[in-house]
Parts: structure tokens; sequence; C-alpha cells
């Protein structure tokens, strides 16, 4: 398996054995793209334990993607790489927050600006996403952010990190993706960035559950064995029931 984290994109309600719609797709990683880039990493990036891989975390990963699929993130290192047919693909590092682990694998949610835009971008489904921040104080959400006539606003509780290296902070327009959860496999090359408190987690998930109920209409539970590297489909469970795992 790639260490290029992998995204989960469901189109069907059918839940599989492995916890997600059976018709989930599984992007696919252009290896060449990925050994280029990876040779001019900062040496920071490395493979960890699995004990590195928490709920909570916050850290850097490598991604490979189509060049249409660009979305307008923070782009803290990107190269573009022509691959197989004539495709041109970007890579780049990017931030993101583990909301679930799993024995060999952990799924994460993306940290994005949209070029500084928040969620104000075009497009951008404000409910599905969320503040998370660095510092004291909670960033002002700029007006053109707030939700108009019908519209729902981002999850309201905003996520705080404390990073690694306090010279080292997230842009105020730092906004967490809920509703599009990837896979990262534990032996992907990452850099640790920082991790939540341990009272942010619990909302974290709340609010990664509430996004997916609300962009797929599916309420999700989590599930209880360890041995199944997804999530179920059915209906939420109370927070105490909530899959910890302390490693």
């Amino acid at each position: 398996m790639s260490g290029v984290p992998q995204r989960y994109v469901p189109t069907s309600p059918r839940a599989s054995r492995s916890g997600f719609p059976s018709s989930t797709h599984v992007l696919q990683p252009y290896s060449g793209a990925r050994a280029a880039e990876e040779s001019t990493l900062d040496p920071k990036f490395r493979r960890r334990s699995r004990k590195f891989f928490k709920t909570g975390r916050v850290l850097e990963a490598l991604i490979t993607q189509p060049a249409d699929d660009e979305d307008g993130s923070v782009k803290s290192s990107e190269s573009s790489f022509r691959v197989a047919h004539g495709e041109r693909v970007f890579s780049k590092t990017r931030k993101y927050v583990i909301v679930l682990e799993y024995d060999r694998h952990c799924v994460v949610l993306p940290i994005t600006t949209y070029n500084g835009q928040g969620v104000a971008k075009h497009g951008v489904v404000k409910a599905e996403h969320g503040i998370i921040y660095t510092g004291k104080t909670i960033p002002v959400v700029s007006d053109k952010e707030h939700p108009k006539i019908g519209e729902a606003p981002m999850q309201q509780h905003a996520i705080q990190v404390t990073p690694d290296d306090r010279t080292q902070l997230l842009q105020p327009r730092s906004r967490v993706v809920y509703s599009k959860p990837y896979v990262i496999e534990e032996n992907q090359k990452v850099k640790s960035f920082g991790m939540l408190a341990e009272s942010d987690i619990g909302p974290l998930q709340d609010q990664f559950r509430e996004a997916m109920r609300l962009a797929s209409g599916i309420p999700l539970a989590w599930t209880h064995d360890r041995s199944i590297p997804g999530l179920q489909l059915g209906e939420p469970q109370p927070r105490q029931d909530l899959q910890r795992q302390v490693l």
C-alpha cells in the first residue's frame, strides 16, 4: 500500500464489510510524482510508530491529486508533474487532523483556507466546515463567511490546536473540512504539527458525524471493532459510546 493519503468518497448508502459504503472509491496515488516530491521532502517528514497516529493529532502529509481537482488549499509546498496519458497532477504537503484511529491506518480531515477566503469561497457548503485555530483566542469570522438567509452556518465548536513549535501558527481563515475524510496508512511519511486539547476531541468527532450526515443524508455511528477499518452506517451513538483509543 502507498503512503499517500487516499480519499474515501461515499456514493451509496449501502454499507460494506469495511464499514464504508460498498461503492466507495479510493483515489489511487501517482507513484512517479510522489517519488520525485519525496526526494526533496523536509527531513522532519518521516515514518512514525503506531502510537503517533492518535486522535486529535494535527500533522502534515504529502498528497498528489489531478490538476483539475485543485480546491484552493493552502500550498505550503507544491509541484506539478506530467504523468501517464499526459495527465498533469499536483503534489503538495497539506495539514490534516486525525478524527479516528485504527490498527494500521487513521481517518483524517483536511485543513484549508481556500486561498484565504475561508468558507466565503463560492460553492463551499459552510455547514460542512468548522474553525480550527492556534493561539489563545478564536479568530474573527469575516462578514462574507456568515451564512446567508436560508443557509446553515459553520459547525459551532471552534477547535484549538497547540502547535509543537509555538512560532508555527495556523492562518486565521483555517477551516476543517468535516465532509471530506481521507485515510492515511501508517507507512506514510508525515510531519507533526500539534495536538488538540482532550476537551476538543469529542466535539471534533461529533461535528464530523454531523457534517457527514448533512452531506450524505445518512447518519453515521462509530464502529466498536478495531479490526474494521471504517465507520458504520446507522443511528448515531451517545457520546459515551464513541470509540476512544488510548495508545
